[in-house]
């Protein structure tokens, strides 16, 4: 499916499963309720120790590479 520039693609919304499966494994990392909750519902996470706490978290996942599977790379990596 492709799409031009400027045009919005939205995916399919996650389950409330999902997000109560989210925000638990937010929890579990040190983040508040409030800000877990503000994080599944895509709004600023107010709190500064959950923001450094997210930063830290999206790092460590996505820029670092921890649990990043060798078949996403791409061809020729």
């Amino acid at each position: 499916m492709g799409f031009t520039r400027g045009e919005l693609v939205v995916g399919v919304p996650l389950t409330e499963g999902r997000l109560e499966f989210i925000i638990t494994g937010l929890l579990s990392y040190g983040i508040s309720q409030e800000g877990a909750k503000q994080f599944v519902e895509m709004k600023p996470v107010t709190e500064m120790n959950d923001r450094r706490i997210l930063l830290d978290l999206v790092n460590r996942v996505f820029v670092d590479g921890s649990g990043r599977l060798p078949r996403i790379l791409g061809k020729g990596r």
